[in-house]
């Protein structure tokens, strides 16, 4: 609900620093929200980010995406890097907490969560697709097939991080009864072991399956960036009579501008 009043204050907004101001305040605004019906707060912010990552390019005019996806990539890595911060604090208190038994315990379930999370991963990637074959056999489902290979690097990709982070920190010291909350120093201590386990292992191996994959060449950056050129191309072509004439350009000039920017929208359908 946040994130569609959100997108509803963008739809009527003209100016670009409103706009990245509305886009700052969404995420916050959702997760106080969550915790005062006491929901979980991380978990509002993630889908108010989906949701948000879906509409928001159609709507949230280009000049303020422009400007908010240079201020979302510096404030995004720097809040990664505070969480891990956070989690360098935290850890040594949450080890100190457990006993010899508790912290076996902790590193057995560090190995079965990892492989819990990476089999799920798996598991999706592989059960939804074959189960969308069987459902969707339209032509243009066909073309958006993937090879298994792909899948695999998919899986394998598949790191934890700032979220799984987030809502292990968010797990509260003390309830609203004053009694400690049971199994917080297992908790951050299995999060922070599964990161590790996904990071040490998954990240070195990553490199050697995409080769393995041998995944064809992205082309899809290269269409994008030929489309918007034809279509700014044409847009330009339809506009220049009317902007000669406003500026009462020579119509020598106006004939060889529309011939050249004619010609090189043909080379580029052509390409």
């Amino acid at each position: 609900m946040t994130a569609w009043v959100g997108m509803q204050i963008h739809r009527r907004l003209e100016d670009r620093l409103l706009a990245n101001v509305v886009s700052i305040l969404t995420p916050f605004t959702a997760f106080l929200l969550a915790e005062t019906v006491r929901a979980s707060g991380v978990l509002a912010v993630v889908v108010a980010g989906l949701f948000m990552s879906q509409i928001g390019p159609r709507v949230i005019r280009a000049g303020a995406r422009r400007q908010g996806e240079s201020f979302w990539s510096l404030t995004a890595f720097l809040l990664n890097g505070a969480l891990f911060v956070l989690v360098g604090l935290e850890l040594p208190s949450a080890v100190r907490g457990l006993s010899s038994v508790g912290l076996a315990t902790g590193l057995l379930a560090v190995a079965a969560v990892s492989a819990v999370v990476v089999g799920i991963r798996f598991l999706f990637l592989f059960v939804t697709t074959y189960a969308i074959r069987l459902i969707g056999r339209r032509p243009e489902q066909r073309l958006r097939r993937v090879s298994n290979r792909a899948r695999v690097v998919s899986g394998v990709a598949g790191f934890r991080g700032a979220v799984s982070l987030a809502a292990a920190l968010a797990v509260p010291e003390i309830l609203a009864s004053g009694a400690l909350f049971p199994g917080r120093d297992m908790i951050i201590f299995v999060t922070s072991g599964v990161i590790v386990v996904t990071l040490v292992i998954q990240g070195p191996l990553l490199p050697a399956v995409v080769r393995w994959a041998r995944l064809p060449h992205d082309k899809s950056v290269d269409e994008e960036r030929q489309l918007a050129e034809t279509t700014a191309t044409e847009e330009a072509l339809t506009a220049l009579p009317g902007l000669a004439d406003d500026l009462g350009a020579d119509q020598e000039a106006t004939d060889g501008t529309h011939a050249g920017a004619a010609h090189a929208l043909r080379n580029r359908t052509r390409d």
